[in-house]
């Protein structure tokens, strides 16, 4: 977090014992000037995060071989490990596209937006689609790909589709994958799309939101957590 969601959490749970590391979401780190254009680019698929065989590696790779023939050109890219960037490179062998796919494991966070503005499709999803519909725990990623201007593949954010800002994955069937990153793909080819998206980061997404969904979703854990303790007991 920032100083300023550091402050905010010692203020609401009036507890100061707490560890300051450097994290999260950097708006001048993210937010460029330049807007990035991506009309004439090959599509690129990627994921940057924790976790990232179970968070959107995987469905990085599954979108890149079933879409290489219609787009001959297309990439991914994977950036994260926690354990799992062998898993996704091996998933990516095992369909025979590992050339296709950039998997330098973890990154400093500053090179982050240097990753995302290569994308033409920044995924967030969740291996389990209900946990990811009653926790919604990746708003930092989404903004880090809406400063940058790149549109969404989520699971359960439908104010990326209102919006125009990307797509809404419904299933993770190959034929509903195949139609969200494509309609990010088009979606990527409007010069408009990239300053539409990081104005809606900006407008939507300030520190203080994140770290107060932040403090939801904790307090959710934690409720659920003392429920079972009881009915244990």
């Amino acid at each position: 977090p920032t100083e300023k969601c550091v402050e905010i959490y010692q203020r609401e749970t009036g507890r100061t014992n707490y560890l300051f590391v450097t994290n999260g979401f950097d708006e001048e780190l993210f937010f460029s000037k330049e807007n990035v254009e991506r009309k004439n680019r090959p599509p690129v698929v990627g994921f940057m995060g924790s976790f990232p065989f179970r968070r959107g590696g995987k469905e990085v790779v599954t979108a890149v071989h079933l879409l290489k023939e219609r787009y001959p050109d297309i990439s991914g890219i994977v950036i994260g490990d926690n354990g799992e960037a062998d898993k996704v490179r091996d998933y990516a062998r095992s369909l025979g596209i590992l050339d296709r796919i950039d998997i330098p494991g973890e990154r400093p966070y500053s090179e982050m937006p240097q990753y995302a503005r290569r994308m033409t499709v920044g995924v967030s999803l969740w291996e389990d689609m209900k946990y990811a519909e009653n926790y919604r725990a990746s708003n930092q990623k989404i903004r880090q790909y809406l400063a940058c201007g790149v549109p969404v593949l989520s699971i359960c954010d439908s104010f990326i589709e209102e919006n125009a800002l990307g797509a809404r994955l419904k299933s993770y069937s190959p034929e509903d994958l195949i139609t969200a990153v494509e309609q990010c793909i088009e979606l990527s080819r409007d010069p408009k799309t990239a300053e539409r998206c990081a104005q809606f980061a900006r407008k939507h997404f300030s520190n203080r939101m994140l770290t107060e969904r932040r403090l939801q979703f904790w307090q959710r854990i934690l409720d659920e957590q003392a429920t079972r303790n009881l009915s244990e007991n």
